[in-house]
């Protein structure tokens, strides 16, 4: 499944169904927080129509790791999925190695791109 461009409209969710969700997206972050919302209606936003936190075996959320989600329906009826999933923030850059004298890094010599000959 992928991330949806029209996020109004929820993806179908039919009975039985298993989706294992990438997170690649996320930049290899582990989950904090997964909510599953459910629906009749596709659409529900546009319409006069509601949406609920999947609960119980409406949404089964298992194996939530840095690289994928999986969530299953688990009932005998039709849905469909909004799935909202939250990380924290990305582990910062690390810094580049320190140069210095005249571009070697970390020492290195005298920075002078002549060899000292043994005349």
């Amino acid at each position: 499944m992928a991330v949806r461009p029209d996020r109004r409209r929820l993806a179908p969710f039919p009975h039985e169904r298993l989706y294992i969700i990438d997170l690649q997206v996320l930049g290899n972050r582990v989950p904090e927080l997964i909510v599953p919302y459910v629906s009749a209606s596709q659409n529900p936003l546009a319409a006069i129509d509601n949406f609920t936190v999947g609960a119980g075996n409406i949404a089964e959320i298992s194996g939530a790791t840095n690289g994928a989600v999986s969530v299953k329906n688990d009932t005998c009826a039709d849905y469909y999925l909004r799935l909202v999933v939250l990380t924290g923030p990305a582990a910062p850059t690390p810094a580049p190695a320190s140069v210095t004298d005249g571009g070697a890094v970390d020492g290195g010599g005298d920075g002078s791109s002549l060899d000292a000959s043994k005349d």
